[in-house]
């Protein structure tokens, strides 16, 4: 991408944006970054790594009314590479003025940019001990080789610090459309420092050659398909049931803001249901994909994905008819690119419809007649590629006021080179001489609950069996749940237990249903890991808050991040993010409350997920419980047009 002009520095009316949640404009991303290169005090090799909208007070928020004025401010990342310096600037652009300028915590490294992946691959294939060991091993023409430039992580090597740093892993490809997955140039790991932009280690091991076969998965690589599939199509002849103005979406009793940042990728605001508020904000917080090899060419993986490439930027430009299906609206997303220049990606937000099955249904034998009724549900999603994986998040609002968020993990295995007859160690064969490492992926999710206000309490709900007691439970079948205030945050690193049921609700005791109990909101949890890595590990103590499910803390609106703002090449020996804010052991109890719930996958990959993995799915659900009298769907109406009452 090219740079873009330097313009003079402007104010942007407030009237440009009608409420305080709506995203960046083209025109504000070009005045605030005008008015940051207006300060003189940066290089040419200066990089904006992070620019987002600097989300107005809560309180200002929930308190806005159409006309009201709007300071829209912008928040800055920026890497000056020529100081090797770190910035973190915010920009009014209704005043056109700077309203901070800090240099970020020693030792801050924002994402790796865009533009290092090239200069990467560059000071790899250019450094002649590279070339050398290719040659070794039979790959003469690099024009073939391929460099995904992996975060380098920190394990207290001495050598590595102060140094802005990825480690290099290489594949061959025999042309443009190869996967080169499928070719690892096993047991060469270059260690390039961009800001030098030059290999300043270079790590060889044992000399494996080649694997034999190709892992090509595209149309023309694997051959004949599938006959007996006919067309399925959805259509809604009188169009959708839902509306879109601006970044506010409503359908059914739902109401609430969309928006894709470039760190988080998708988030949603001010949810509510029937007007009354369920969550303020919900966002993916980080994630982290630990591997499992302890190989020297492999221990070191663990990708923090969001915050050290940054999710959002990386949104695909969705595709009607592959990725979404039916009568679909898009919403674009824009960015400041790395070089300060707008930058839109087209129909990066899937909205639609779909039928979900039954919604609710009885048969009454008696009167032989059935009441049912057709579930749907209003889906929000998009997906992005992070060199080798997809990953695809899915929100849906359910008409019974459920929310469900679930993630597709999708696309190809980091791989590794074996020689005939070597044991894969901590990794599965898919191929001849091919081995995918043994890997987890943990996400967690950042819920500023609002049921049916700010203030909030949290229990954790077990289900409990009784024991026989001739009086009260003579035949041993009695159970009931067993609810505990988690009342400070001391006592707010929770995890899971399949043996009780365990979920966690949000109540509101100040406000009550019609039998007279507090309104609530419960997570429950659906398929999820425990992270394997030993707790005194550098990977388990640089993502801490993959160690436990469940964390609550007293809301703070500088604590956005699980593991800490600068995860990329993070400090193991420094606390960061959730496990640090907790030591304020603030209280909880009716309180304006955050849920952090990590979730994940254990990846012991099969040959059936080569050479590109069928999707698999994790997430979790949050559900009324008590947040009304009765069941709120009973109001769906029948579906006349495809079923006939009985009786």
């Amino acid at each position: 991408m090219g740079s873009s002009d330097v313009t003079e520095a402007r104010p942007v009316a407030a009237q440009a944006a009608r409420h305080p949640l709506e995203p960046l404009t083209e025109e504000e991303i070009r005045a605030a970054v005008a008015v940051v290169r207006a300060q003189g005090r940066l290089s040419e090799r200066a990089r904006y790594p992070t620019v987002v909208l600097m989300e107005p007070p809560k309180e200002r928020v929930l308190s806005f009314t159409e006309g009201d004025p709007i300071d829209r401010q912008v928040e800055f990342v920026v890497l000056d590479k020529e100081h090797k310096a770190t910035y973190e600037v915010v920009v009014s652009v209704t005043r056109g003025e700077i309203v901070s300028w800090q240099q970020a915590p020693e030792g801050s490294q924002p994402p790796v940019l865009w533009e290092e992946w090239d200069e990467a691959e560059e000071a790899v294939k250019s450094d002649p001990r590279f070339v050398d060991a290719c040659k070794r091993r039979g790959i003469e023409n690099l024009d073939h080789v391929m460099v995904d430039p992996v975060s380098a992580g920190n394990f207290g090597f001495e050598h590595e610090r102060g140094r802005r740093l990825v480690r290099g892993v290489a594949y061959w490809r025999r042309d443009g459309r190869d996967n080169g997955y499928a070719y690892p140039i096993e047991g060469v790991i270059p260690i390039v420092d961009l800001y030098e932009r030059k290999v300043v280690e270079l790590w060889e091991g044992s000399e494996i050659t080649l694997p034999p076969t190709h892992g090509r998965y595209d149309a023309e690589g694997v051959g004949e398909f599938r006959t007996d599939l006919r067309p399925l199509e959805i259509h809604q002849p009188e169009g959708v049931s839902f509306s879109v103005d601006g970044n506010r979406l409503r359908w059914q009793k739902w109401d609430l803001r969309v928006s894709l940042r470039s760190r988080e990728g998708l988030v949603l605001h001010t949810v509510s249901y029937d007007g009354r508020p369920i969550m303020y904000r919900a966002g993916l917080a980080e994630m982290v994909v630990p591997y499992g090899d302890t190989s020297q060419a492999h221990f070191w993986k663990a990708v923090f994905d969001a915050g050290e490439y940054g999710l959002g930027k990386m949104a695909n430009s969705l595709e009607f008819g592959c990725d979404c299906l039916g009568e679909i609206e898009y919403l674009d997303a824009m960015f400041c690119g790395e070089q300060g220049e707008p930058m839109r990606i087209k129909n990066a937000i899937c909205l639609h419809e779909e039928d979900y099955g039954i919604l609710w249904k009885h048969f009454d034998a008696r009167s032989n007649e059935t009441e049912v009724r057709r579930s749907r549900r209003f889906v929000i999603s998009y997906i992005c590629t992070v060199g080798n994986y997809e990953y695809g998040f899915y929100w849906y609002l359910y008409q019974d006021g459920a929310i469900e968020h679930e993630i597709k993990a999708t696309g190809i295995m980091q791989t590794k080179g074996l020689l005939d007859g070597d044991d894969p160690g901590y990794a599965t064969v898919v191929a001849p001489r091919l081995a995918a490492p043994h890997h987890q992926h943990f996400f967690n999710y950042r819920l500023d609950m609002t049921v049916d206000g700010l203030r909030n309490s949290v229990y954790e709900v077990d289900a409990e069996p009784l024991p026989i007691d001739p009086n009260t439970n003579p035949y041993g079948q009695a159970m009931k749940p067993r609810a505990s205030l988690v009342a400070r945050e001391s006592e707010a690193a929770r995890d899971l237990d399949l043996s009780r049921n365990r979920f966690w609700k949000v109540v509101n005791s100040n406000v009550t249903n019609e039998h007279g109990a507090p309104t609530a909101y419960r997570l429950i949890p659906g398929q999820n890991a425990t992270l394997l890595c030993h707790p005194d590990s550098a990977m388990a103590r640089r993502a801490r808050f993959a160690q436990h499910h469940l964390w609550v803390t007293a809301y703070d609106p500088e604590e956005r991040y699980a593991a800490g703002g600068y995860p990329n090449q993070s400090d193991p020996e420094v606390l960061a993010g959730i496990p640090k804010w907790q030591q304020a052991d603030r209280n909880l109890e009716n309180e304006d409350v955050v849920l952090w719930y990590t979730f994940g996958i254990t990846h012991f990959p099969r040959p059936e997920d080569w050479p590109v993995a069928p999707v698999e799915r994790v997430g979790f659900s949050l559900k009324p419980y008590g947040f009304f009298s009765r069941n709120p769907a009973l109001d769906v109406p029948p579906p006349m047009d495809h079923c006939e009452p009985s009786g």
